[in-house]
């Protein structure tokens, strides 16, 4: 009986360690995986920023810090009422088909576009809402020199087309009159 008892203990202690091996082989893929999107985060040209439910900053990457001139640790609504957004955080989180929302704002000198989208748990409950933050001001100066340049041509096309358009009237007339 006390060798059974013997093998029970030690099927358990491997069982065990078995457990506990695979449960820090799991530990340690998440940390690399955990790493791995810290560095993605870190050295992404667009701003990132996550917010839990209550509004406080989770993750914000260096790129937000710059674009948004965040020097300190400021909640959901701080930030976006600088730059008068008008964006409700529960709207995002909790309206089904409000599922994501995009906003343009100027800071200082350059044309910001922010895109918001709520994410859920693991249970699937709303969690927060991730803003994606895009330096697009050489693409609205290019819409914008776009727009100008073809105004420009059709404002100068327009000049020549009215002396020919002149020009063919006055033909059609003169021959209208000479054949009658």
């Amino acid at each position: 009986d006390g060798g059974k008892k013997k093998n029970e203990i030690n099927d358990l202690v491997s069982a065990f360690d078995n457990m506990n091996n695979e449960l820090k082989e799991n530990l340690n893929e998440a940390t690399r995986q955990k790493k791995q999107m810290e560095t993605i985060l870190l050295h992404m040209t667009d701003g990132i920023i996550a917010f839990d439910i209550d509004g406080n900053i989770i993750h914000i990457n260096p790129a937000a810090k710059t674009f948004l001139n965040l020097t300190t640790e400021e909640k959901f609504e701080e930030i976006f009422d600088k730059y008068n957004v008008d964006i409700n955080l529960e709207k995002i989180i909790y309206l089904e088909n409000w599922t994501s929302s995009e906003q343009k704002i100027n800071v200082e000198d350059r044309t910001i576009n922010l895109f918001f989208a709520p994410f859920k748990n693991e249970n699937d409950r709303p969690a927060g809402v991730i803003v994606v933050i895009q330096d697009i001001t050489e693409h609205v100066k290019l819409d914008s020199m776009r727009k100008r340049f073809v105004a420009d041509v059709s404002h100068e096309l327009k000049t020549p087309i009215t002396s020919i358009m002149g020009y063919a009237d006055t033909l059609l007339e003169g021959d209208y009159d000479s054949d009658t």
